[in-house]
């Protein structure tokens, strides 16, 4: 793959090969990402709740927290919501003819990662 074009991608209007893109490094970290996510909000959804014997009421096994059981489903789907995005931002990412579009996604596969480089100095 050619990676002297714009933010790390070859030209635009280049032919797609889905075992290429399937083992693009970028592509397997995202589904290993959007497989954790479905087995977090799978285990919390399923077993994280319990019911009191003594009130008949359902709380989190959380330290007995609701609270403690959402923010992990909400997280899960969060997670799950920008893998799927961003994996089909890979898709489409070799097909974005406008540099300016590319440098946008790049900025927010960034920002959303929090992959930040401190090694560059500072004054």
């Amino acid at each position: 793959m050619d990676t002297s074009g714009a933010y790390g991608g070859g030209k635009a209007g280049g032919a797609f090969d889905p075992q290429a893109f399937a083992q693009r490094p970028q592509v397997i970290v995202r589904a290993v990402c959007w497989l954790f996510s479905v087995i977090v909000m799978g285990c919390i959804s399923a077993k994280g709740w319990y019911v009191s014997k003594v009130d008949q009421q359902e709380y989190c096994v959380y330290n007995d927290d609701t609270n403690a059981c959402n923010y992990g489903v909400g997280i899960s789907v969060i997670a799950f919501v920008a893998a799927v995005g961003f994996i089909a931002g890979e898709y489409i990412f070799d097909q974005m003819s406008s540099v300016k579009t590319r440098k946008h996604y790049v900025l927010a596969d960034m920002g959303f990662s929090g992959n930040m480089d401190y090694s560059a100095p500072t004054y």
